[in-house]
């Protein structure tokens, strides 16, 4: 359990770090980063919120059809940061712009799943007392009590997710940063040889 705390604070400061001095509206290239960001980082939080409420409640009439869409939400989730920084580094010949974009696009997705959770948190617990997945998991925890068992469960899993969006928009920021800075590269390169 102090794991869960230290892993929770540490993401709740580096958030509020990214927030404080990294989403300034100061130069073209930071515009440009905040504006890829918030823009793709709340469809990515929508895709993250899809695939939490279709895992855990009953919206849809078909197993195939909720295992096809809680998937594709999912990866749309771990991937989406990727465009943003793609566009980021392209409009602005530069990596920085596009790992700003493809982190504040993955924190976003990682907030928005952790709101979106204590929204629904009623629904999702009352789901949750009649899953036989859930109630196999608690009777091996070695928990005497259901709702404690489900609460610690879920907050592992929405600390997870903050994390999964810091090092997704990391990883995939850097990456979508430098084949946008690459892609602009190469297009002015074959524009001065014609």
């Amino acid at each position: 359990m102090v794991v869960y705390l230290l892993l929770a604070v540490l993401a709740l400061l580096i958030y509020g770090w990214f927030a404080l001095f990294l989403t300034r509206r100061g130069t073209t290239d930071e515009r440009v980063a905040l504006h890829q960001g918030l823009v793709w980082g709340l469809l990515c939080g929508g895709a993250w919120a899809i695939e939490l409420l279709v895992a855990n409640l009953p919206l849809v009439p078909s197993k195939q059809l909720t295992f096809v869409l809680y998937e594709s939400m999912a990866w749309l989730g771990f991937l989406l940061p990727m465009l943003p920084s793609l566009l980021a580094g392209w409009q602005t010949k530069r990596i920085g712009p596009g790992l700003q974009a493809g982190v504040l696009c993955g924190m976003l997705g990682g907030l928005i799943i952790f709101f979106t959770w204590l929204l629904f948190s009623a629904l999702l617990f009352q789901a949750g007392l009649r899953d036989p997945q859930t109630i196999a998991e608690f009777r091996h925890s070695g928990l005497s009590d259901i709702t404690t068992y489900m609460i610690s469960d879920w907050l592992a899993a929405l600390i997870g997710h903050l994390w999964i969006g810091l090092i997704t928009g990391l990883l995939l920021g850097i990456l979508g940063g430098a084949v946008g800075k690459g892609v602009r590269w190469v297009k002015k390169t074959s524009d001065e040889t014609n």
